[in-house]
C-alpha cells in the first residue's frame, strides 16, 4: 500500500484515496515496513482501535491532521534501519503541513 523508498518523500501517495476506516481493516504488512509489523503486531488491536477512532472523527466532520497515508509513515522505514525514534506531541494545525513525521514540514 505504502511502498515508497524515500522516507522523505513528501509528493501525494496514490493511495490517498485509502481513508482511516479501510486502513483499520488492512494487515499491519500493508501499512508498514514488515519488521514494524512484527514489532508492533502485540499491540495491533490497539492500532486498528486508533485507526477506527480516527475514521469516527472524519465521518463526524472533525479534520484529522496528518492524511490518511500519512499517519504511519514514519514506520514505511524498515525499523532495521531506524537509528534514533523521535516521537513528537505538538500538533501541525495548518493543513498541509502535517506530513507524519515529527518536526518535520513540507518544504
Amino acid at each position: 500500500m505504502f511502498d515508497s523508498d524515500a522516507l522523505f518523500e513528501l509528493a501525494a501517495d496514490p493511495a490517498e484515496a485509502v481513508g482511516f476506516a479501510e486502513m483499520a481493516t488492512l494487515p499491519l504488512d500493508e501499512l508498514m515496513a514488515a519488521d514494524w509489523a512484527e514489532a508492533l503486531r502485540p499491540v495491533d488491536g490497539q492500532l486498528r482501535g486508533v485507526l477506527t477512532f480516527l475514521a469516527a472523527e472524519v465521518a463526524a466532520g472533525h479534520q484529522v491532521l496528518p492524511s490518511p497515508s500519512n499517519v504511519l509513515r514514519a514506520f514505511r522505514q524498515p525499523l532495521a534501519d531506524v537509528k534514533v525514534l523521535v516521537v513528537g506531541q505538538d500538533p501541525y494545525p495548518t493543513p498541509g503541513h502535517a506530513v507524519g513525521l515529527s518536526f518535520a514540514v513540507d518544504a
